[in-house]
């Protein structure tokens, strides 16, 4: 499947999601299926197919206009909601982690981390591997300082009971304000230097599942405008992020309706 075929498939399967989409001349799920290209290949706007979809100015209007008013949030939350609704969704217990982003033209939310210039995505991934929820913060400061704001955002009925991290997050002090605060457990393996042991052994086998989230953050690798950050403004690159885990959930689920078809 071309990329243009692609575009045009995710759509179709996030249109009825989309709200406050009302074009007069062009389609709804032609705007769509072109804001979806951009996403896919990580060309720019003016790269934008004449013959295959509606003019550039028209679809990056739309998708200034989505993202002005949180659609792409609210399309991943509403299918986040929906799976959550059909008992698919299991939050008990759920991963962990960052992945670094280099960045161009960008000084908001951006430092200078080990890897050079960029921001870090922060994700947290439930039991299904399905993200709960997102965090675009700076490279510079620590992994595990993001931990309390991304549980922040949550609902009361969507925080997990267990977090499984690496050995980054291995912090006494973190794992008692998230027990006080949140009633979340952290576990995370020791570091080689350390003396003080109180991780379980037995809990750090949910170490095994930790490959969900690599290969999660792997998937996001296919959608081009993830890769590198182009956006000055970092709520318009987070919805490019909602709306790729979107794409990746629509998918996943269909995979799974033909398997068992």
């Amino acid at each position: 499947m071309d990329k243009v075929n692609q575009s045009r498939w995710y759509a179709q399967e996030l249109i009825s999601h989309v709200k406050n989409l009302n074009p007069r001349c062009h389609s709804k799920i032609s705007i769509l299926s072109g804001i979806i290209w951009i996403l896919i290949t990580g060309a720019q706007w003016s790269s934008l197919p004449k013959n295959e979809f509606p003019p550039k100015s028209t679809c990056y209007y739309w998708y200034r206009k989505l993202s002005e008013n949180m659609n792409f949030m609210i399309l991943f939350q509403s299918i986040v909601e929906n799976k959550s609704k059909s008992g698919v969704n299991n939050n008990k217990e759920s991963y962990i982690d960052a992945s670094f982003v280099e960045s161009k033209s960008s000084k908001n939310k951006c430092g200078y981390g080990w890897k050079g210039k960029g921001s870090n995505i922060v994700l947290l991934l439930n039991q299904n591997s399905e993200p709960i929820s997102f965090l675009l913060e700076s490279a510079q400061p620590h992994e595990i300082r993001h931990i309390e704001k991304i549980l922040d955002q949550l609902k009361e009925e969507q925080i997990p009971e267990k977090i499984v991290g690496y050995t980054a997050y291995d912090s006494d002090k973190h794992d008692r304000i998230l027990a006080t605060k949140f009633c979340v457990e952290l576990i995370a393996p020791h570091r080689k230097n350390r003396v003080n042991l109180t991780q379980d052994r037995r809990k750090l086998r949910r170490l095994k599942r930790r490959y969900k989230i690599e290969q999660f953050f792997a998937h996001l690798q296919n959608f081009r405008r993830i890769v590198t950050r182009y956006e000055k403004i970092p709520q318009n690159f987070l919805n490019f992020l909602y709306l790729a885990s979107a794409c990746i959930i629509v998918k996943r689920s269909f995979n799974l309706l033909n398997k068992a078809a």
